[in-house]
């Protein structure tokens, strides 16, 4: 283990895997030497089966992970609707006001602390249209499959294989979290 502001941690080791936590935080020099993650990626040069991971919530277009992103084959995680079966990529836009019809936000029930006690959000499919609660999301979230950008799937989550990439990317949203509920 190593800090991202210390040149020696930065400097002794060789390692096969490398996982940088939180790089958009860290300092943009160490030091004379430079970026601490650029210091971190050299110490895998001995190794030709080396492994990077990288993980951050973004913080700026700018920052490092947001490059990284747009370097890779951006792949987003497309999980099948528990009525019609159309796979999809969750987005907040769909998340709507529980009802007999899902519809947007009421005026007089936008408080989050009414949303979360209530647990009143639920998901809008975005070929259906059905209501879609907490309790399907499991099952949505075991059937899913990680798509790279701009390749093909079906509604039916039927994909060819995607081209062999030497960066994979992956964009994952806490609508996706097991931990967390969608009203949440």
């Amino acid at each position: 283990f190593a800090t991202a502001g210390s040149k020696a941690d930065l400097a002794n080791v060789e390692a096969r895997y490398l996982l940088l936590d939180e790089p958009d935080r860290y300092p943009s020099a160490v030091g004379e030497e430079g970026s601490p993650v650029e210091m971190a990626e050299a110490r895998l040069t001995t190794y030709w089966n080396r492994k990077i991971i990288q993980a951050c919530t973004p913080t700026t277009p700018e920052g490092h992970i947001n490059k990284e992103y747009e370097r890779s084959d951006q792949r987003r995680y497309w999980v099948p609707c528990p009525v019609c079966g159309g796979y999809q990529v969750l987005s907040f836009q769909q998340i709507k006001h529980q009802g007999e019809e899902l519809r947007k936000w009421p005026r007089d029930k936008r408080d989050p602390d009414y949303i979360k006690q209530g647990r009143v959000a639920r998901y809008e499919c975005s070929h259906c249209q059905a209501e879609i609660d907490d309790w399907d999301k499991p099952g949505m979230l075991a059937l899913g499959k990680w798509v790279p950008e701009g390749h093909p799937i079906s509604r039916e989550g039927v994909m060819e294989p995607p081209p062999p990439v030497s960066h994979a990317g992956f964009h994952w949203n806490v609508l996706y979290s097991p931990f967390r509920n969608l009203s949440e």
